[in-house]
């Protein structure tokens, strides 16, 4: 049967966030009302990969190694299990989707061990509770009001940041104008966009570097 490789998929997670990064690069030239409408396309597909890299990790976790969700689920699954049935046990009929990064963990406890002192955690679980919260929270909450842009997907975005700037008093315009610029008082150094991507990039990295296969 096919196994599928963690290795391989954070590899190709770490190059779509190369890619997406090297979009938001090349539009100096570009008016600051078309930069933002860039970096919200930016961070709507940086979300797009992000969420596939999440999905088809967990895939290829039970693809190889179908014991970890016997522990979880405390039901004894077949020795090999294909990656249709995989996805299937993870998506059902529907997406594969998840509220924050609290609920990006608890879609992952779902399928992988874990213990209420976080000791005896599957590595996968401890390695994704370790990547920057604010990265995490950033990127699901800007991609919901970049792709919606409805006053309820504001007020989320609005109500986030404010917990990361406790100056803050009102959204910017749109999330491509909060993440094209610095954080306050920065005058130079990474954008906002730039620092979620090397978080996460950093989160592929120690994936594909303790992944077995």
């Amino acid at each position: 049967m096919r196994k599928k490789s963690i290795k391989l998929t954070a590899k190709k997670f770490s190059k779509s966030v190369d890619d997406t990064l090297k979009f938001t690069e090349s539009i100096e030239a570009l008016s600051d009302k078309y930069k933002s409408w860039c970096f919200d396309l930016a961070i709507v597909r940086l979300y797009r990969e992000f969420e596939n890299f999440i999905l088809h990790c967990l895939i290829t976790l039970i693809n190889n190694d179908s014991s970890i969700l016997s522990k979880r689920r405390g039901i004894d699954f077949p020795k090999h299990i294909n990656v249709k049935v995989c996805e299937y046990l993870i998506r059902g009929d529907g997406y594969f989707d998840f509220k924050g990064r609290s609920g990006l963990i608890k879609k992952i406890k779902q399928f992988v061990p874990s213990k209420p002192d976080h000791d005896d955690d599957h590595w996968f679980l401890k390695i994704v509770k370790g990547c920057d919260e604010n990265s995490l929270n950033q990127i699901i909450t800007l991609r919901n009001f970049a792709a919606h842009n409805s006053p309820h997907a504001k007020k989320s975005a609005l109500e986030y940041i404010k917990k990361v700037d406790k100056k803050r008093k009102n959204m910017s315009s749109s999330s491509g104008a909060w993440l094209k610029a610095r954080e306050r008082g920065q005058k130079t150094g990474e954008n906002r966009f730039a620092k979620i991507c090397k978080s996460l990039k950093e989160m592929a990295e120690d994936i594909k570097s303790q992944a077995p296969y």
